[in-house]
């Protein structure tokens, strides 16, 4: 079993914490890495500051990944996640179909005979019923489980401004990633920002809004609530259609909390983190577990040692 606990970006320093078990390792990724992902003995690395990402095999560098027709500052690889041998990259500014800063996402395969991985498919978006613009940022986010991926769109106007939308691809028998479903929420508004942040399990998937303003868990997000307490969105999959489940918010809403900066999803869906980082002006995180059919917060997760701008729980 292996634990991925979400982690802690220390003050202005852009820090990335991982937390492993079984073997135990630990890892403090300092410079410009950005979100670390472990799959059997392979890690995924992001550089947010560059337009690559890096593989290892237990620790030792694998390779350095690239896509030709990117430029400077499209930030390839400011989003990755790897589930057994397919990876999933994200590139926030990335020009798709010329449209500036639209986003893109693409997926790499292990080539078996060489045991690297290689390019093989870019996620389509021409089918999407809501074309893409510029600024969306399509691929901030993503995540991926099996034969679905998800991916983030926080700045898309679906729904209003910046409202934000995420979009689920499966991977059919011939190995070729095609879009299944595009995720909004019927109460997103404007910069709700709605996908920054997306995880996957199963048939589960959960997508975050910070900017979502909401008063208390028993109301639904609303425009009268408190500005930018966040939330997060449970979707349930059955067959190839996906409808929100529930809707996660805080216990505890304050203004710019930003609930739903980062969430994570366990094995099939049963537990939730969400991070609120802003809450306390330091971070936390917030475990759900399963209680019959929903899931139930558990506990508050804070740091022992925050400061102001730490962002605990923000990845």
């Amino acid at each position: 079993m292996m634990l991925q606990l979400l982690g802690l970006a220390k003050n202005s320093a852009p820090a990335r914490f991982l937390f492993i078990a079984e073997p135990p390792k630990y890892a403090m990724l300092e410079n410009h890495v950005f979100e670390p992902l472990r799959s059997h003995d392979f890690f995924a690395f992001g550089c947010v500051q560059g337009s690559e990402a890096y593989t290892y095999y237990q620790w030792d560098l694998v390779q350095r990944l690239v896509v030709d027709d990117l430029e400077a500052g499209d930030k390839f690889g400011a989003s990755v996640a790897l589930d057994g041998d397919t990876l999933l990259v994200g590139c926030t500014f990335g020009d798709g179909q010329n449209i500036t800063d639209s986003g893109r996402a693409f997926v790499f395969n292990v080539n078996t005979a060489t045991g690297q991985f290689q390019f093989h498919q870019e996620l389509p978006r021409s089918t999407i019923i809501f074309a893409e613009n510029q600024n969306d940022y399509f691929g901030h986010s993503v995540a991926l489980s099996g034969d679905t991926a998800v991916v983030g769109a926080h700045n898309s106007d679906v729904l209003g401004t910046n409202s934000g939308a995420a979009f689920v691809y499966f991977c059919d028998s011939d190995g070729t990633w095609q879009f299944q479903a595009e995720l909004v929420s019927g109460d997103t508004v404007d910069y709700d920002y709605f996908g920054f942040s997306v995880a996957v399990s199963g048939k589960y998937a959960l997508v975050g809004a910070f900017g979502v303003d909401t008063s208390s868990p028993s109301d639904v997000p609303s425009t009268d609530g408190v500005l930018q307490s966040g939330a997060a969105y449970l979707f349930q999959r059955s067959e190839d259609k996906w409808t929100l489940k529930q809707t996660l918010v805080k216990d505890d809403p304050d203004a710019s909390d930003q609930f739903g900066a980062s969430v994570s999803l366990g094995s099939g869906g049963a537990t939730a983190l969400v991070s609120a980082r802003h809450d306390l002006e330091v971070g936390s995180c917030y475990l759900f577990v399963a209680s019959g059919d929903e899931l139930a917060l558990e506990t508050k997760i804070l740091a022992s040692d925050g400061r102001a701008g730490d962002f605990f729980g923000c990845v």
